[in-house]
């Protein structure tokens, strides 16, 4: 991000803060968060973000930073003059400039100033939270919505190696197609899995054993299927020590 936005952000977020100032000390002021920034802001080369259950990523991509960064500064914010206890944000940043400490971002506060619970502010560092999270551990259960039911198998997978290459292979799942589709029986058995960083959740999904084996990938809210060469299906079925069959559940097997 260029030093004139930077400088931009900082100007109109100090004029806001002027104007609230002329209106006493107590007024709650509106203004974008890049008001807060410190001037050293587009030095900024490291950020530690911090789940509330204390799950740790870092980022040092000064590109990314100065783009979320920028993207953050335009969030509007208003201060509050009341301030509760939030200690249990979700997701906390602090940015850096080398081994030096610039601010610190939550979903109510930036810097050493209070704000109102911000949710655009909170949806942004979880974002970047799970954007940076690969997952070291895959939970596994198999599901039968049809019957309200659970069919008894659960399972952690906790092969870091077999669980991002597991991750990485959903990702790279396309769109379910829009054109209508013919699909096989669906026995309605479903296998939920969720990718887990440290005890953070930064992935889920509903996968379909039969069917048109389409898989739910539930934060990003669409429905995904597996072409074939993909492998996604196989291996996940070798990571839980099942044959295809197994994996399936046929009514005879029920």
């Amino acid at each position: 991000m260029s030093r004139r936005l930077w400088a931009a952000l900082l100007a109109l977020g100090c004029a806001a803060a002027l104007a609230g100032c002329a209106a006493g000390s107590k007024a709650e002021v509106t203004r974008p968060i890049g008001g807060y920034y410190p001037a050293q802001i587009q030095d900024a080369n490291r950020v530690e973000l911090l789940s509330a259950d204390g799950n740790r990523v870092t980022v040092t991509d000064s590109g990314d930073i100065a783009r979320r960064l920028g993207t953050i500064g335009r969030i509007m914010a208003t201060t509050d003059s009341d301030p509760k206890d939030h200690s249990g944000s979700l997701y906390s940043a602090t940015v850096y400039a080398g081994d030096s400490r610039l601010f610190g971002l939550t979903p109510t506060r930036v810097g050493t100033t209070p704000i109102k619970a911000n949710d655009s502010l909170a949806e942004a560092l979880d974002g970047w939270f799970r954007d940076y999270a690969q997952p070291d551990k895959l939970a596994v259960k198999r599901l039968d919505p049809l019957h309200q039911t659970e069919l008894g198998f659960e399972k952690t997978i906790d092969d870091k190696g077999k669980v991002q290459e597991i991750y990485g292979k959903l990702s790279d799942l396309p769109p379910f197609p829009r054109q209508p589709i013919s699909c096989p029986a669906d026995n309605g058995v479903q296998y939920e899995l969720d990718f887990r960083y440290g005890t953070t959740t930064v992935s889920s999904a509903l996968v379909s054993a039969t069917g048109c084996r389409q898989v739910q990938i539930k934060d990003q809210r669409y429905w995904a299927m597996e072409p074939k060469g993909n492998g996604f299906r196989s291996l996940l079925e070798k990571a839980l020590g099942l044959s295809e069959s197994q994996f399936r559940v046929d009514f005879a097997s029920r």
